[in-house]
């Protein structure tokens, strides 16, 4: 309730705002910073909903999702829904643009030193261990991860929620740091008490 309230939600092209498309959209960004000492992501106030895909000034191109710097994140309600039809297929616009948006507050507001200390460890083992490239090649990330640092992070977040076995099994290093980065692991178990 406090990421809601803490934002402010529009529509465009005459889509009604709805609860669910709040909820849904919230609860996204709280679940990949949910471990982290700020997970309201500061940096940003306004979410902009388009009913599917839209033309975006900023990138002069027909997007599904942006998330830019001046504190906007902007989602395709029907590409952000189809996120959620196949939870293991590692494609998910909400976590891919809340990603953007962590790493536009890690280095507008340094979220959390935990997040900091581990995303250049993140950094140091691709430049040292396992290249973009590398990894792309062995197909373990879709192509689009290749494209520049900032894709690979957002493509990264992607697997990690929603097909954190296999990222393990394939890249255990990036995915343990990923772990203390995040200060969750979507692989633990949790503990039941009676």
């Amino acid at each position: 309730m406090k990421f809601i309230h803490s934002k402010k939600f529009e529509t465009r092209k005459d889509l009604t705002l709805t609860n669910e498309m709040k909820l849904m959209v919230s609860a996204t960004a709280v679940k990949i910073t949910f471990g982290l000492k700020e997970y309201l992501l500061p940096s940003f106030d306004s979410i902009i909903i388009y009913p599917e895909e839209f033309y975006s000034r900023n990138s002069n191109a027909i997007s599904k999702g942006e998330t830019n710097a001046r504190g906007v994140i902007v989602f395709s309600w029907k590409d952000f829904k189809f996120g959620y039809k196949y939870p293991d297929d590692s494609l998910n616009l909400g976590y891919h643009e809340f990603a953007h948006a962590i790493f536009i507050d890690h280095f507008k507001n340094n979220i959390d030193d935990r997040f900091s200390k581990n995303y250049v460890k993140w950094l140091l083992h691709l430049k040292y261990r396992q290249t973009i490239s590398q990894i792309a090649q062995k197909h373990i990330f879709r192509k689009y991860a290749s494209v520049n640092k900032h894709e690979f992070f957002a493509v990264a977040v992607e697997n990690f929620f929603e097909r954190p076995e296999h990222f393990r099994e394939e890249l255990p290093e990036l995915y343990l740091i990923m772990t203390k980065m995040f200060n969750q692991d979507p692989l633990s178990v949790p503990k039941h008490y009676d």
